[in-house]
C-alpha cells in the first residue's frame, strides 16, 4: 500500500487504521516525493515500525537523534515514539518500506511467558531506534526478514498473513539475540523515551502545529507544557537539538511550502496564512531556509 500524506490528531497521534482487528498489521511503500513539504511531519503510534530503505537516503529523526538510513539499510521504532522522516539532504527519489506492526504480533498471548520473558526485554529497553546498518553481522539477517515482508506484501502468496507474522516474530527473535550486544554498542547515548522533556517537547509541538498561524511567543510555548521558559528552551534542546522558537519558524516555513506548491493564493496571502507579519518577512526567511525565494520555488513546481 501507498501513502501520500499523514493524519494526526491533536495529540500528535497517527489516526491511521494500520491493518484490521483481525490482522493489526499493514505493509507500506513511502515515497517522500509523494508527501507533502517532501517530508512525514512529526508523529507517533502505538505500533511496531520497521523499516528498509529501498532507494535514495533518508533521515529518521526521533527527538534529538538523526539516524540516516541508506538504502538496503533499515530499522525498528518502539511504540509511542514521536518521529519524522526526511529526505537525506532534501534529495529526491527516495523510497522506503514501513512495517508497522502490533506488539501483539511478537508475542501472540498478552501477559504470556513470551511477552514478559522476551519481548518485555525489547519494549523495555529504553531505546528510541534500533539501526540496522549493516555494521553487525546479524543486522543483515534483520533486514532480509524486513524486506521479505515488502516482497511477501506485494506478491501474496499463499498464507502470506501468516508469513508475515512469522517474519515479524523472527525479526523480534534475532533482536533479542543479540540485545545485549546491541545495547553494549550504544551504551551511553541516551533515549527520550522515558524522559519527562520528552513529554514536555510533545506538548510545545502540539501547541505549535495547532497555533502557528497566529501570533505565537516564546511563553505561549513554555505554558503549553507548564514550564518556564528557560525550561522550555533546555527541553527543546536536549530533545530535538534546536530551540522552541526555530522550531516554529521552520515549521511556518513548511506550511508556507505546501501552500505555494498547492495553492493559487499570493506570496501575502501564504505569508499571513502560516503566521508572518508580511510577504518581505516570509521571503526572506524562506530564503534562509530553502536557498531560493517563494516565487521561485513556486515556479520550480515545489521543488
Amino acid at each position: 500500500m501507498q501513502l501520500n500524506y499523514l493524519e494526526v490528531n491533536g495529540n500528535l497521534e497517527e489516526v491511521t487504521c494500520h491493518g484490521s482487528p483481525a490482522f493489526p498489521m499493514e505493509v507500506y511503500l513511502d515515497n517522500l516525493d509523494l508527501y507533502p513539504n517532501r517530508m512525514i511531519p512529526w508523529h507517533w503510534h502505538r505500533e511496531l515500525e520497521f523499516v528498509y530503505v529501498l532507494t535514495g537516503t533518508i533521515e529518521f529523526q526521533t527527538g534529538a537523534r538523526i539516524y540516516v538510513i541508506s538504502e538496503g539499510q533499515g530499522g525498528l521504532l518502539p511504540s509511542n515514539m514521536l518521529h519524522m522522516v526526511n529526505p537525506y539532504r532534501r534529495q529526491r527519489g527516495s523510497t522506503y518500506c514501513a512495517v508497522l506492526a502490533d506488539p501483539y504480533l511478537l508475542h501472540g498471548l498478552s501477559v504470556g511467558a513470551v511477552e514478559t520473558r522476551y519481548v518485555s526485554s525489547l519494549t523495555g529497553s529504553g531505546e528510541d531506534f534500533f539501526l540496522f546498518d549493516n555494521s553487525c553481522s546479524w543486522h543483515g539477517k534483520i533486514l532480509d526478514f524486513i524486506h521479505e515482508m515488502y516482497l511477501c506484501d506485494v506478491n501474496r502468496p499463499a498464507g502470506y498473513l501468516w508469513k508475515l507474522q512469522i517474519l515479524v516474530q523472527q525479526s523480534g527473535l534475532t533482536l533479542f539475540e543479540h540485545l545485549d550486544e546491541h545495547l553494549d554498542t550504544n551504551q551511553g547515548n541516551h533515549s527520550p523515551c522515558e524522559d519527562i522533556r520528552y513529554q514536555r517537547v510533545r506538548a510545545c509541538l502540539e501547541y505549535i502545529h495547532q497555533e502557528y498561524a497566529g501570533k505565537v511567543c516564546l511563553e505561549d510555548i513554555a505554558d503549553a507544557a507548564c514550564v518556564s521558559v528557560s525550561e522550555c528552551c533546555r527541553d527543546f534542546r536536549q530533545v530535538l537539538g534546536q530551540a522552541p522558537v526555530d522550531y516554529l519558524i521552520s515549521y511556518r516555513v513548511r506550511m508556507g511550502e505546501y501552500l505555494l506548491a498547492h495553492s493559487d493564493k499570493s506570496v501575502l496571502e501564504i505569508a499571513l496564512a502560516v503566521g508572518f507579519s508580511g510577504s518581505s518577512h516570509f521571503s526572506n526567511t524562506f530564503f534562509r531556509y530553502r536557498g531560493c525565494t517563494p516565487l521561485n520555488y513556486r515556479k520550480r513546481g515545489g521543488k
